[in-house]
């Protein structure tokens, strides 16, 4: 082969990956799409959100890095540094061994997943980056409602009634009021 064929394969190669990436992070975004719809509609029906590759009846070996991170987090009570999920992903039995560097795989999923804001990374008291799985939305939306009703209660409960739209039907035929009426 010649220097030009080596040029081309390698931009062909370099191409390939670009597109791959990209497909990636794409496919990345609308499984976080779906998840949040998993997520919120499980919310509704009272269900939990049935994620996993056993609840799909896939094999274990099936569970790749991202979604046994985020089974570890999900069971986790407090927010994990990378080496303790490194050891519950052993502890629960996921092969680390077909990788290189486990813990810059785990570190760079954790990233990742930070960045699609699936995970918070926070300071642990020692100073160190953890991780936790960040709370559904539907949470989130839950909680401001309980917060907005629990501030109605307190609040007068007399309805306030805004003025009708410009060249409305109610701006141009206003409705009788009981003192209006009995003028009549």
């Amino acid at each position: 082969m010649s220097n030009e064929s080596y040029r081309q394969a390698l931009d062909d190669a370099r191409t390939e990956m670009t597109r791959l990436i990209q497909q990636r992070a794409e496919l990345d975004a609308r499984l976080t799409q779906l998840k949040s719809t998993v997520d919120v509609l499980s919310a509704l029906l009272n269900e939990p959100p049935k994620l996993g590759p056993d609840d799909l009846g896939e094999g274990r070996d099936a569970v790749g890095v991202s979604e046994a991170i985020r089974q570890v987090l999900t069971k986790a009570d407090t927010a994990l540094t990378p080496n303790q999920i490194k050891s519950l992903l052993t502890e629960s039995g996921f092969d680390l061994a077909g990788y290189a560097n486990p813990g810059a795989v785990i570190y760079n999923t954790l990233k990742r997943l930070v960045r699609q804001q699936e995970v918070d990374q926070i300071n642990d008291p020692s100073g160190a980056f953890a991780y936790k799985l960040r709370k559904p939305w539907i949470d989130d939306l839950a909680d401001a409602v309980a917060m907005g009703v629990a501030a109605m209660g307190e609040a007068s409960t007399d309805t306030i009634t805004s003025p009708p739209a410009p060249n409305s039907l109610a701006a141009m035929y206003p409705q009788r009021t009981k003192k209006s009426q009995s003028r009549s």
